[in-house]
């Protein structure tokens, strides 16, 4: 399996520097394309992804869970319902020249759209969705 995030050999890649080299491979080092992560500081707090003082930059590092201060949980479950408690925001800047422009309006119906197609157990079996307690 290849694609965004995972590569030649099927192995997962870091985010978002991969989604980064991947652009700037197809529009030119000198397009200037940013991808940033961020992930908030304190679970269930809606908003707090957008705002600097209350988020972290994030990397999504394959294999290696998200560090959180505050992460005492004896359980994995507890562990992964504490972690995916936070607001994740991603930021993507479409390189100068780029030809198309994706700019999220229709994110919504195509996750209807998806899961409408796809139960959960075939979402978890197609690696759409990690499960942050089971990563090493």
């Amino acid at each position: 399996m290849s694609g965004p995030g995972v590569d030649a050999l099927g192995e997962r890649v870091s985010q978002p520097s991969e989604w980064k080299r991947i652009v700037l491979d197809r529009d030119g080092k000198n397009s200037a394309a940013t991808f940033e992560m961020f992930v908030a500081k304190e679970p269930d707090v809606e908003g707090a992804a957008e705002n600097g003082e209350t988020r972290n930059d994030y990397e999504a590092i394959p294999r290696r869970c998200l560090e959180v201060e505050g992460d005492v949980h004896a359980t994995p479950e507890e562990r992964r319902k504490y972690l995916e408690s936070r607001e994740v925001l991603i930021v993507a800047k479409q390189g100068v020249g780029a030809s198309y422009v994706q700019d999220g309006r229709q994110l919504d119906q195509n996750l209807k759209s998806l899961l409408n197609r796809m139960s959960w157990e075939e979402l978890l079996c197609d690696d759409r969705y990690v499960d942050p307690g089971m990563i090493l």
